[in-house]
Protein backbone atom coordinates (compact mmCIF):
# COMPACT_ATOMS: atom_id res chain seq x y z
CA UNK A 1 0.00 0.00 0.00
CA UNK A 2 1.20 3.23 -0.97
CA UNK A 3 2.73 5.51 1.33
CA UNK A 4 -0.02 8.82 2.20
CA UNK A 5 2.44 11.79 2.21
CA UNK A 6 1.49 14.83 4.16
CA UNK A 7 2.78 17.88 3.05
CA UNK A 8 4.52 20.12 5.98
CA UNK A 9 5.71 23.72 5.27
CA UNK A 10 8.57 24.01 7.23
CA UNK A 11 9.83 27.26 8.30
CA UNK A 12 13.43 28.82 8.89
CA UNK A 13 13.77 31.22 11.63
CA UNK A 14 14.32 35.21 11.23
CA UNK A 15 17.98 36.70 11.46
CA UNK A 16 16.91 37.89 15.31
CA UNK A 17 18.19 35.03 16.78
CA UNK A 18 21.70 33.34 15.88
CA UNK A 19 21.75 30.22 14.35
CA UNK A 20 24.41 26.92 14.83
CA UNK A 21 24.20 26.73 11.31
CA UNK A 22 26.49 28.61 9.05
CA UNK A 23 23.79 27.41 6.18
CA UNK A 24 26.51 26.95 3.90
CA UNK A 25 25.12 22.93 3.51
CA UNK A 26 28.94 21.93 3.53
CA UNK A 27 29.19 18.24 2.77
CA UNK A 28 24.92 17.79 2.52
CA UNK A 29 24.18 15.11 0.99
CA UNK A 30 20.97 16.64 -0.66
CA UNK A 31 21.97 19.47 -3.48
CA UNK A 32 19.83 22.00 -1.86
CA UNK A 33 20.51 25.87 -2.39
CA UNK A 34 22.21 27.18 1.13
CA UNK A 35 19.05 29.92 1.61
CA UNK A 36 16.80 26.48 0.97
CA UNK A 37 18.62 24.54 3.86
CA UNK A 38 17.51 24.35 7.52
CA UNK A 39 19.66 25.44 9.81
CA UNK A 40 20.05 24.29 13.72
CA UNK A 41 19.90 26.35 16.31
CA UNK A 42 21.72 23.27 18.31
CA UNK A 43 22.17 19.90 18.00
CA UNK A 44 21.16 17.56 20.83
CA UNK A 45 23.81 14.86 22.10
CA UNK A 46 23.44 11.86 24.19
CA UNK A 47 26.44 11.43 26.32
CA UNK A 48 25.37 7.74 27.32
CA UNK A 49 25.79 6.94 23.51
CA UNK A 50 28.90 6.45 21.23
CA UNK A 51 26.69 7.07 18.15
CA UNK A 52 25.22 10.21 19.16
CA UNK A 53 29.29 11.70 20.68
CA UNK A 54 30.23 11.12 16.88
CA UNK A 55 27.43 12.41 15.39
CA UNK A 56 27.68 15.49 17.24
CA UNK A 57 31.06 15.82 16.19
CA UNK A 58 30.47 15.76 12.68
CA UNK A 59 28.04 18.23 13.48
CA UNK A 60 30.14 20.41 15.08
CA UNK A 61 32.92 19.65 11.82
CA UNK A 62 30.35 21.24 9.16
CA UNK A 63 29.46 24.13 11.47
CA UNK A 64 26.73 23.61 13.77
CA UNK A 65 26.74 23.92 17.70
CA UNK A 66 26.25 21.17 20.01
CA UNK A 67 24.48 20.56 23.55
CA UNK A 68 25.93 17.54 25.58
CA UNK A 69 22.80 16.36 27.48
CA UNK A 70 23.96 14.18 30.06
CA UNK A 71 22.02 11.05 31.18
CA UNK A 72 19.07 11.89 29.06
CA UNK A 73 18.27 14.81 31.20
CA UNK A 74 17.05 18.07 28.79
CA UNK A 75 15.91 20.39 31.77
CA UNK A 76 19.04 22.84 31.94
CA UNK A 77 19.12 23.18 28.10
CA UNK A 78 15.11 24.10 28.39
CA UNK A 79 15.57 26.12 31.14
CA UNK A 80 18.41 27.86 30.59
CA UNK A 81 18.36 28.26 26.86
CA UNK A 82 15.49 26.92 24.82
CA UNK A 83 12.21 28.11 26.45
CA UNK A 84 13.51 32.02 25.96
CA UNK A 85 14.82 30.82 22.64
CA UNK A 86 11.59 29.67 21.61
CA UNK A 87 9.36 32.53 23.42
CA UNK A 88 10.78 34.80 20.49
CA UNK A 89 10.77 32.66 17.65
CA UNK A 90 10.46 29.12 17.04
CA UNK A 91 14.07 27.46 15.63
CA UNK A 92 14.75 24.21 14.68
CA UNK A 93 16.34 21.73 16.75
CA UNK A 94 18.01 18.03 15.89
CA UNK A 95 19.29 15.15 18.20
CA UNK A 96 20.50 11.29 18.18
CA UNK A 97 19.04 10.23 21.88
CA UNK A 98 16.38 8.17 23.27
CA UNK A 99 12.84 8.56 22.56
CA UNK A 100 12.23 10.42 25.45
CA UNK A 101 13.91 14.04 24.85
CA UNK A 102 12.21 14.04 21.60
CA UNK A 103 8.89 13.43 23.01
CA UNK A 104 9.59 16.10 25.76
CA UNK A 105 10.46 18.55 22.94
CA UNK A 106 7.73 17.86 20.46
CA UNK A 107 5.20 17.95 23.31
CA UNK A 108 6.70 21.79 24.26
CA UNK A 109 7.07 22.90 20.72
CA UNK A 110 3.63 22.62 20.01
CA UNK A 111 3.09 25.94 21.75
CA UNK A 112 5.50 27.56 20.15
CA UNK A 113 4.61 26.59 16.44
CA UNK A 114 7.13 23.69 16.60
CA UNK A 115 6.85 20.03 15.68
CA UNK A 116 8.70 16.82 14.63
CA UNK A 117 9.11 17.14 10.48
CA UNK A 118 11.78 13.70 10.74
CA UNK A 119 11.70 10.79 12.79
CA UNK A 120 14.31 7.88 12.37
CA UNK A 121 13.88 4.64 14.40
CA UNK A 122 16.92 2.75 14.44
CA UNK A 123 16.32 -0.52 15.87
CA UNK A 124 19.30 -2.76 16.81
CA UNK A 125 18.53 -6.62 16.44
CA UNK A 126 21.09 -9.78 16.13
CA UNK A 127 23.22 -9.52 13.51
CA UNK A 128 20.68 -6.71 11.93
CA UNK A 129 19.74 -2.54 12.36
CA UNK A 130 16.31 -1.57 10.92
CA UNK A 131 15.95 2.18 10.16
CA UNK A 132 12.47 3.28 10.02
CA UNK A 133 12.07 6.63 8.95
CA UNK A 134 9.18 9.14 8.45
CA UNK A 135 10.23 13.10 6.94
CA UNK A 136 10.72 15.33 4.20
CA UNK A 137 10.66 13.51 1.00
CA UNK A 138 13.97 14.88 -0.72
CA UNK A 139 15.99 14.51 2.74
CA UNK A 140 15.12 10.55 2.49
CA UNK A 141 15.09 9.60 -0.91
CA UNK A 142 18.96 8.28 -1.19
CA UNK A 143 18.89 7.34 3.08
CA UNK A 144 18.84 3.43 2.22
CA UNK A 145 21.80 4.01 0.38
CA UNK A 146 23.96 5.92 2.50
CA UNK A 147 22.38 5.49 5.79
CA UNK A 148 24.85 3.09 7.81
CA UNK A 149 25.26 1.88 11.65
CA UNK A 150 27.95 -0.74 10.89
CA UNK A 151 30.25 1.17 13.89
CA UNK A 152 29.21 4.27 16.09
CA UNK A 153 31.59 6.70 13.73
CA UNK A 154 29.49 5.48 10.42
CA UNK A 155 26.52 6.05 12.68
CA UNK A 156 27.08 9.43 13.61
CA UNK A 157 28.68 10.58 10.48
CA UNK A 158 25.91 9.18 7.97
CA UNK A 159 22.88 10.45 10.46
CA UNK A 160 24.57 14.03 10.25
CA UNK A 161 24.80 13.93 5.94
CA UNK A 162 21.42 13.21 6.11
CA UNK A 163 20.19 15.70 8.32
CA UNK A 164 22.01 18.57 6.59
CA UNK A 165 19.88 17.57 3.84
CA UNK A 166 16.80 18.71 5.33
CA UNK A 167 15.20 21.83 3.24
CA UNK A 168 12.90 24.24 4.05
CA UNK A 169 9.44 25.20 1.93
CA UNK A 170 6.79 23.04 1.35
CA UNK A 171 7.44 19.49 1.19
CA UNK A 172 6.38 16.29 1.18
CA UNK A 173 6.95 13.74 4.40
CA UNK A 174 7.30 10.10 3.72
CA UNK A 175 7.91 6.86 5.60
CA UNK A 176 10.96 5.01 4.45
CA UNK A 177 12.16 1.54 5.88
CA UNK A 178 15.75 0.14 5.17
CA UNK A 179 17.80 -2.37 6.95
CA UNK A 180 21.27 -3.28 6.89
CA UNK A 181 23.54 -6.47 8.56
CA UNK A 182 26.42 -5.61 10.73
CA UNK A 183 28.74 -7.57 12.67
CA UNK A 184 28.83 -5.61 16.11
CA UNK A 185 26.99 -6.25 18.99
CA UNK A 186 25.72 -2.85 20.54
CA UNK A 187 24.21 -2.40 23.92
CA UNK A 188 21.03 -1.65 22.23
CA UNK A 189 20.85 -5.03 20.30
CA UNK A 190 17.24 -6.20 21.19
CA UNK A 191 16.22 -3.16 22.94
CA UNK A 192 12.56 -2.21 23.92
CA UNK A 193 11.10 0.17 21.55
CA UNK A 194 11.46 3.20 23.76
CA UNK A 195 14.94 2.69 24.74
CA UNK A 196 16.65 2.41 20.71
CA UNK A 197 18.27 5.29 19.54
CA UNK A 198 16.07 7.89 17.60
CA UNK A 199 17.56 10.64 15.11
CA UNK A 200 15.18 13.66 14.92
CA UNK A 201 14.27 16.97 14.08
CA UNK A 202 11.94 19.35 15.42
CA UNK A 203 11.18 22.41 13.78
CA UNK A 204 8.68 25.63 13.30
CA UNK A 205 6.21 23.63 10.71
CA UNK A 206 2.90 23.71 10.12
CA UNK A 207 0.63 21.45 7.34
CA UNK A 208 0.16 22.96 4.72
Amino acid sequence: MPNRRQFLKIGLATSTIPLAASASGKGALGAFPADKTLPFYKVIVDDRFQESIEFGQAMEERGYDTYLMKDGDLTEFWYKHLNAIWEKEPVAIAGLTKFGPLFCLEQLGRTYGARQVYRGDHLYEQGKITHKLNGPEKMLENSSNFLSFSNEKMAGQTVAEMMLGCEAGTTAIVGSVCAEQVNHHSELTDALPEDNLVSWIVAPAQIS
